[in-house]
């Protein structure tokens, strides 16, 4: 008979494998599988394939599995590793993995998946050999021997918000009382004041 602890591990353990890895948040996620299908599905003649999610397999490495059947028999899966953002210098650390699916495909493809591709990491996906595609339509999907996808130029579809500054650090406050000294009428003799008054902050 099991202890109330073991029981309470085994609930822990068992959620942690159920539940879904989370490199971006679950609409974004939805929203990139839903634009791989629509770009499939603008294929007039490409026929049986499918996209799921894979987040839950602790050990599959990617996100969403596309399989597309080859013309000569057999398939080919599309690795589809998601990302809320990326950046070039970061690159290497997703293209050195390699991706073994379930189901022996003939053909696997590993891909990245981003709210926006960048010029530069398009190209950096191009050298080692990743297909790529955006929420804003943008993408690079080159199945060998089945397909070969291609359009790029579309603008982003979400601009990411600037960074706010954290007023409670010494050199926001300084800058902030500067802006002040700028803005505040009435000649130097008040902003001799306001810098005064900012030193001492």
């Amino acid at each position: 008979m099991c202890s109330r602890k073991e029981v309470g591990s085994r609930q822990r353990e068992r959620s942690y494998f159920d539940e879904p890895k989370k490199p971006f948040r679950r609409g974004a996620g939805k929203s990139l599988a839903a634009k791989l299908e629509a770009l499939l599905r603008g294929v007039a003649w490409l026929r049986g394939w499918q996209v799921q999610h894979v987040g839950g397999a602790a050990d599959a490495g990617f996100d969403l599995l596309a399989t597309l059947p080859l013309p000569g028999g057999g398939k080919a899966a599309l690795c589809v590793e998601c990302k809320r953002e990326l950046r070039p210098s970061a690159f290497r650390m997703v293209a050195d993995k390699t991706f073994s699916p379930a189901g022996r495909p003939k053909v696997v493809v590993p891909v990245l998946a981003l709210p926006w591709v960048s010029p530069r990491m398009a190209e950096l996906c191009a050298q080692h050999g990743w297909s790529w595609f955006d929420l804003a339509g943008n993408h690079r999907l080159d199945v060998p021997g089945l397909l070969h996808l291609q359009h790029t130029g579309n603008a982003p579809v979400h601009v990411r918000p600037r960074p706010t500054a954290n007023l409670r650090t010494p050199e926001a406050g300084r800058s902030s009382a500067r802006s002040s000294c700028r803005t505040t009428p009435g000649g130097a003799g008040r902003s001799g004041r306001c810098r005064s008054s900012a030193s001492r902050t």
